[in-house]
């Protein structure tokens, strides 16, 4: 009777687990591959695995701790601080956005980080990235096609364009794969397959161009600058064979455009002329009103839920798409630099296991992790992604790796 018992729990544990791993599955498709889109799955998908990690994560790093614990005080202190002015409804968004999701986004990646095997996470990522990569062609031709209505699932205000040889499409997706298209073309060889590391870097090409969004043309250039300088520095011949792949890669795509009528050179200037324009006229007008606002303050902050004469969204007047502008006219420089600190402490960590070698397959994700997070850093200066809880897993999951990375990862 007791081994009956015995096994009846065991066979118990194995179904929860499973469970378990399946609405982690889920959840991270819908976050990565259509991110803003389903937030009524997410959502309670978001809390529950945060509630369950919360009793299985055994150990939580005291640096860590210590540096969401100082980043709360600031934004309770700052909430305080713009109680008079804030808008109704920016405390409790601002209290969820700052110290909650963080919290919840800490716990369930600890728990991720700690229960499964780093490769097949890393397997499971790019499957995800390449499906949201393959989304945004479809989008378009589905637009094209079909009109904006039969998209208004995916995002409130569907938007595409196909004109004088160049295409530009509004999705959600972007964000996810700025930090996929930057990592992957840093160190594409963490990809053992050769036949899918050139799937995955045609792809992701295609999906940067037709995009027609400056901050994922700018997380690729990353990727592969920072690629070039790694190849510089340890090996001519990688450098060789980094050209050779990016002449083919240009080679099909060119191929690519002759037969779908479509002009890279256009498409290339289009992102130029973005990037010169810092955004555009809107994003202009907004830094000089937060910059104006900073000083006024004198850099000790207006308070969060605070907002300057510019309004840039009607529902949430107190948000603005300059995030570090509007972070250092809410908090001021001190409450910056806190709130700065996990990027601080992902530069240390990369820093100090940079110089072991011996793993080198570990050393390749190390590089990955951090361009996905210096190209999340870059992005956010003019998208507010860490703004939202979906996207939030850009910034935490570095900062868990790297710290989990010697306590769990190396044990294996």
């Amino acid at each position: 009777m007791q081994i009956d018992r015995a096994n009846s729990c065991q066979k118990n544990s194995i179904l929860f687990n499973r469970f378990i791993s399946l609405l982690i599955f889920v959840f991270f498709f819908l976050v990565v591959v259509v991110p803003n889109s389903f937030r009524f799955i997410t959502m309670p998908l978001f809390l529950f695995l945060g509630s369950f990690s919360f009793f299985k994560v055994r150990t939580f790093n005291r640096n860590l701790l210590l540096i969401w614990l100082l980043g709360s005080f600031i934004t309770l202190f700052y909430i305080f601080i713009g109680l008079s002015k804030c808008y109704s409804g920016a405390i409790l968004q601002v209290i969820f956005v700052y110290i909650v999701s963080p919290f919840i986004w800490i716990l369930i990646l600890s728990f991720i980080f700690t229960k499964f095997d780093l490769k097949s996470i890393l397997n499971f990522f790019f499957s995800f990235s390449l499906i949201g990569a393959i989304s945004v062609p479809l989008f378009l031709i589905i637009f094209l096609l079909y009109g904006p209505n039969v998209l208004t699932w995916l995002i409130e205000e569907p938007n595409a364009v196909f004109t004088s040889g160049a295409a530009g499409v509004t999705m959600h997706v972007m964000g996810s794969l700025a930090f996929a298209v930057c990592g992957f073309f840093y160190v594409p060889t963490i990809i053992n397959s050769l036949f899918l590391r050139s799937i995955i870097s045609f792809t992701f090409i295609i999906a940067v161009v037709i995009s027609g969004r400056a901050a994922l043309f700018i997380s690729l250039f990353i990727g592969i600058f920072l690629n070039i300088l790694i190849s510089l520095r340890n090996s001519r011949i990688n450098l060789f064979f980094l050209v050779l792949f990016l002449i083919l890669v240009g080679g099909i795509f060119y191929l690519f455009s002759l037969v779908f009528k479509f002009d890279i050179f256009i498409a290339f200037s289009n992102y130029v002329n973005k990037i010169l324009e810092m955004g555009g006229q809107e994003r202009i007008i907004q830094a000089r009103a937060l910059i104006q606002g900073i000083y006024s303050n004198l850099f000790l902050g207006a308070g969060h839920g605070v907002g300057v004469d510019v309004i840039r969204n009607s529902q949430f007047p107190w948000r603005y798409e300059l995030l570090y502008l509007a972070t250092l006219y809410r908090v001021g420089l001190i409450g910056f630099i806190v709130y700065s600190l996990p990027s601080f402490l992902v530069i240390i960590k990369y820093l100090e296991f940079s110089k072991d070698k011996s793993q080198l397959w570990l050393h390749l994700v190390d590089r990955f992790m951090l361009a996905g997070f210096i190209a999340t850093i870059v992005i956010s200066a003019t998208n507010p992604y860490l703004e939202s809880f979906e996207f939030q897993w850009m910034f935490w999951g570095p900062v868990v790796y790297f710290i989990k990375r010697r306590e769990v990862l190396l044990s294996r």
